[in-house]
C-alpha cells in the first residue's frame, strides 16, 4: 500500500498595542523614602503604539509506502518536504516626556505610581515624538526527510523473536532576516496623534491611545525632514542562516508473547550543523560562519508485562538527545531592543551542545469495568548532561543610558537531575441513558522536582528546584462528549509556579531578580459538529475565566514584577475534507 498527501496552512494576524511606561532613569534619586514608599526624581514616561502584523504559511507533501515481503518480512519507506514562511512587519510610534517626578507606594497588592505634577504628566502636548520605527522580520525554512525500515516478525500480532532496522536522513535549511529603520527629529507631539484613553490595570492612570490614521498622516508629512537611521547593528545581528543535517540508523531486537513484550536496541545519530551571519570588526562588517558536528550512540530497552488480565507493568531505560533551537545555537550578534524595559540583547551560541539524558521509567496501568476506564501511575528519573538554559546579566552597552539585559543560551556545567511521579485516570460514562452515554471524564496529575545547578558570574553555585519554564505540579481535568456528529470538551488546567528564564540575572547581587510565574488556572471549552462526513463546524471559547499572568521576584518572590490580564478568546471555524 502507498499514499501521497499534501497540505497548505495560512494564518494572518494583526495586533495593535498601546503602552504607557514610566522608566526610572539611572540618575534618579529617592526622597521621602520609607520601607514602602518614596518619591522618584527623574522618570521618563513613554506612550507608544506598536502595530504587529504576522503572516504565516506552511505547505508540503508527504508520501509513504508499506510492503509485505513474505515469510514475516515487512518494509516501509517515507519521504516528505515542507516549507514554512513567516513575514512580520512591525511599526512603533513612541512619544516621551522626561524629568517627571513620581511617588510610589508598594504597601498594597499592586504597586501604585502617582505623578507629583499630574497636570504635566497628563499634558499630551509635552510628549514629543521620540521615534517612528519600521521593522520587518522574515523567516523561510525548508525541511526534507527520508526514512526506510525493514522488520522481521515485528508486528503487534506477531509472537516470538523479531527484529527491526532502519535509517533516516533529515535536512533543514533556515534563513532569517531583519530590517529596521528608526526615524527621529519629528516635530509633532502626542496631542496631535492621540484619540481617547484605555484603562490601566487598576485604572489609576489612563493610557492614551494613539490613532493609527492620525500618526501615519503626521509621519508622512514630516518624513522628508526627519532623520532616518538604518539600524545596521540590529540588521546584521538579526540576519543569519542555519543548516542542519541528521543521519540516523537503528537496530532493535524484540520478543513478544501474549503477556510479555521486551524490546531493546541502539540508535546512532550523526549531526552536522552550521550557521553564517555578519560580524563587525572595528566598525567593518564581514561574513562569518561556524560549524559543528557530533555523534550520539543511544541505547534503550523497554518491557511491558501483563500483571493480570486487566493490568500492565511498563519499565524502560534509555539514552536520548535533544538538539537546541536554531535561535539559540545559530551564529548571530543579536538585536538590541531599546524600547523594552529593561532593554534586551540576545546573542546566539554556535558552540552550544545538545542535551543528553539518561532516563529510567516505570509505570503501571489498570483497566477497569471491561475497558471502560483506566487508572495509571508512573515515575521517572533523569540525569541530564549539557542541559540548555538562558544565561543573562545586566550590562552596560554603548549608546544606551540604562543597563541592558544581555542573554545567551548556554550549557550547564554540572549534571542536572529531574524526577517525579504522574497519575492519570479516565472513564467512559457509557452506562448513562442516551444521549448522555457519550460523556467521559478524565484527569491527571504530575509532581516533579529537579536539581538544576547554575554557576554565577563569581563562580558560586545556586540550585533551582525546577527545570526552566517547567512547573513542579500540573493538574488537568476534563469532561468530554463524543457521540455521532457531536463532539465537545470542557477542560481545566493548573500549572504551579515556574521559573521564567527569559529574564535571567546570574550575578550574585542580582540573583534575587530572577522572575517566577505564579500559578495559573485555565478553563477552555471546545465544541464541534459534523454537518456532513466532510464538513465540520466548530466553536472554541478559550480562557473562559480570563486567567492572566503574574510574575514575581525576590528571595521569596515577595515583589510583584508584572501582572497581565488576558482576555477570553472566541473562535468560530469550519473544516472541509476534500
Amino acid at each position: 500500500s502507498a499514499f501521497v498527501s499534501t497540505y497548505y496552512f495560512d494564518q494572518s494576524e494583526r495586533s495593535f498595542r498601546n503602552d504607557l511606561n514610566a522608566a526610572v532613569q539611572s540618575s534618579a534619586t529617592v526622597a521621602n523614602q520609607t520601607a514602602t514608599s518614596g518619591t522618584l526624581s527623574n522618570v521618563t514616561q513613554t506612550a507608544q503604539l506598536g502595530r504587529y502584523r504576522w503572516q504565516r504559511d506552511v505547505y508540503g507533501i508527504y508520501a509513504r509506502a508499506d510492503g509485505d515481503l513474505g515469510n514475516g518480512w515487512r518494509s516501509d519507506v517515507g519521504a516528505s518536504w515542507s516549507h514554512s514562511r513567516v513575514d512580520n512587519p512591525q511599526t512603533v510610534d513612541a512619544f516621551g516626556q522626561g524629568r517627571l517626578q513620581y511617588a510610589y507606594d508598594i504597601s498594597g497588592n499592586v504597586p501604585l505610581f502617582t505623578a507629583v505634577n499630574p497636570t504635566a504628566a497628563g499634558n499630551l502636548a509635552l510628549y514629543a515624538a521620540n521615534l517612528h520605527r519600521d521593522e520587518r522580520y522574515r523567516l523561510n525554512e525548508d525541511r526534507y526527510d527520508l526514512q526506510a525500515n525493514l522488520g522481521y516478525n515485528a508486528r503487534a500480532e506477531d509472537r516470538g523473536f523479531g527484529a527491526i532496522t532502519g535509517a533516516r536522513f533529515t535536512v533543514i535549511r533556515q534563513g532569517v532576516s531583519l530590517t529596521r529603520t528608526n526615524y527621529t527629529g519629528l516635530p509633532y507631539t502626542l496631542a496631535s496623534a492621540a484619540s481617547g484613553t484605555l484603562c490601566g490595570f487598576v485604572c489609576d492612570t489612563p493610557i492614551p491611545t494613539i490613532d493609527p490614521g492620525k500618526v501615519d498622516a503626521l509621519f508622512t508629512a514630516a518624513r522628508a525632514g526627519a532623520t532616518a537611521t538604518i539600524d545596521t547593528a540590529a540588521q546584521a545581528g538579526g540576519t543569519y542562516s542555519t543548516r542542519e543535517d541528521v543521519a540516523a540508523g537503528f537496530v532493535q531486537a524484540q520478543y513478544r508473547t501474549d503477556s510479555l513484550f521486551v524490546a531493546g536496541g541502539v540508535r546512532v545519530e550523526h549531526t552536522q550543523t552550521g550557521s553564517s551571519s555578519t560580524q563587525a570588526t572595528n566598525g567593518v562588517y564581514a561574513p562569518v560562519s561556524a560549524r559543528n558536528s557530533y555523534t550520539n550512540v543511544l541505547p534503550s530497552i523497554s518491557a511491558v508485562l501483563n500483571t493480570s488480565d486487566a493490568s500492565k507493568l511498563r519499565v524502560g531505560a534509555s539514552m536520548t538527545v535533544s538538539r537546541p533551537s536554531f535561535g539559540a545555537s545559530s551564529l548571530r550578534g543579536g538585536v538590541l531592543n531599546t524600547i523594552s524595559n529593561p532593554p534586551t540583547l540576545t546573542t546566539g551560541n554556535p558552540n552550544l551542545k545538545p542535551r543528553r539524558a539518561t532516563n529510567l521509567d516505570i509505570g503501571h496501568d489498570w483497566y477497569i469495568d471491561n475497558g471502560r476506564g483506566i487508572i495509571s501511575v508512573a515515575a521517572y528519573y533523569k540525569w541530564i548532561k549539557d542541559d540548555v538554559f538562558t544565561f543573562g546579566t545586566l550590562e552596560t552597552v554603548q549608546g544606551v543610558g540604562v543597563p541592558v539585559l544581555v542573554t545567551q543560551a548556554r550549557n550547564t556545567d554540572r549534571t542536572v537531575r529531574a524526577y517525579g511521579v504522574e497519575f492519570g485516570a479516565s472513564y467512559d460514562l457509557s452506562f448513562l441513558p442516551a444521549p448522555l452515554d457519550g460523556f467521559a471524564v478524565s484527569g491527571n496529575a504530575s509532581f516533579g522536582r529537579a536539581y538544576f545547578p547554575i554557576t554565577l558570574t563569581d563562580q558560586s553555585v545556586r540550585v533551582f528546584n525546577n527545570l526552566p519554564n517547567q512547573p513542579s505540579r500540573i493538574f488537568n481535568a476534563a469532561l468530554s462528549y463524543d457521540k455521532g456528529a457531536a463532539h465537545g470538551r470542557l477542560a481545566w488546567n493548573h500549572l504551579s509556579r515556574l521559573w521564567d528564564d527569559r529574564f535571567p540575572n546570574f550575578t550574585p547581587t542580582g540573583f534575587y531578580a530572577n522572575r517566577f510565574q505564579q500559578p495559573t488556572n485555565n478553563v477552555d471549552l471546545q465544541l464541534s459538529y459534523d454537518v456532513t462526513p466532510r464538513f465540520t463546524v466548530s466553536f472554541d471559547a478559550l480562557n473562559l475565566t480570563k486567567q492572566g499572568i503574574e510574575q514575581r521576584y525576590g528571595r521569596d518572590q515577595e515583589l510583584l514584577q508584572s501582572t497581565w490580564k488576558l482576555p477570553r478568546q472566541i473562535l468560530v471555524g469550519a473544516k472541509v475534507k476534500l
